[in-house]
């Protein structure tokens, strides 16, 4: 199935890129507050970012990748890394089966290997996938 984890690749094309994730990891995204929405590029970057769902660490950037996985282990992927943000203070409400199907979806509507970018409420391609001949 496809889904996104967080890249390296394309970071420090924008000023405003950060990539603290582990390269790989499944990322999610959270809602961007109004500080967020207001200044994307400001001190709070949940607006421009992709939380890793193991180390609940950020990157502006993720790559579309296929993987033997399947909807019942990406879901519980996610709640782990719901239930984790929780135990550390989250106050942010997720319905992760309604968050699962958006991200699964999202990562459906690129080729493989495409990198994608977070703009508040708009996903852009970064980098199209490469076309092997």
């Amino acid at each position: 199935m496809k889904v996104l984890v967080a890249t390296r690749e394309t970071q420090g094309d924008r000023q405003s890129d950060v990539m603290t994730a582990i390269e790989g990891e499944l990322v999610f995204m959270i809602d961007p507050c109004g500080e967020s929405r207001r200044q994307p590029d400001g001190e709070r970057p949940c607006g421009i970012t992709f939380v890793g769902m193991t180390s609940d660490e950020i990157t502006t950037t993720a790559v579309v990748r296929e993987l033997e996985l399947t909807r019942s282990h990406f879901v519980q992927c996610l709640q782990n890394a719901v239930l984790d943000r929780r135990e550390t203070g989250c106050t942010c409400q997720f319905d992760v089966s309604a968050l699962a199907s958006e991200l699964l979806d999202l990562a459906r509507c690129f080729p493989s290997e495409t990198i994608i970018e977070r703009r508040v409420d708009e996903i852009r391609v970064r980098r199209s996938a490469r076309i092997g001949w």
